[in-house]
């Protein structure tokens, strides 16, 4: 009998905002570290995806294309699910939200959907403030 899990199999494709970018550094490599929100199920509470890239999705971080709340769909293996930690004083504290980690994280081609919203632009009334025009006489020439 074999008691292989076959948890080479175990991905995960989700599409979800992106939350946080932080460019990290360590022992010389340079990578992103991704966070996204999603939700598991319509008007659920929301979920925690991470990740860390170092191809496409970096580079236009970089270039300042990647921004918070851009949508985003990743494909990758399941590393880690936690929902609690401890605290300093050795107390079990709950997440605000459930964290999934993936590894190996594939962005395939069309992965990338709108950015967030922008700020209403306020419309020009057409009223221009003109200052009235000075007398001839009491003109500063």
């Amino acid at each position: 009998m074999n008691d292989r899990t076959f948890a080479m199999f175990n991905t995960m494709t989700v599409t979800g905002r992106v939350s946080n970018l932080d460019e990290v550094t360590h022992n010389g490599d340079t990578w992103l570290a991704v966070t996204l929100i999603t939700e598991l199920l319509n008007d659920a509470e929301g979920v925690a995806i991470t990740f860390n890239t170092t191809n496409g999705m970096y580079s236009l971080f970089k270039k300042g294309y990647m921004t918070k709340g851009r949508l985003v769909t990743v494909t990758g293996h399941v590393a880690s699910f936690k929902s609690a930690y401890l605290s300093a004083e050795g107390q079990p504290k709950l997440l605000k939200r459930p964290v999934i980690h993936l590894k190996q994280a594939t962005l395939f081609d069309g992965c990338y959907g709108p950015g967030p919203k922008r700020d209403e632009v306020e419309a020009p009334t057409g009223k221009v403030t003109v200052d009235p025009t000075p007398e001839l006489d009491n003109a500063p020439f």
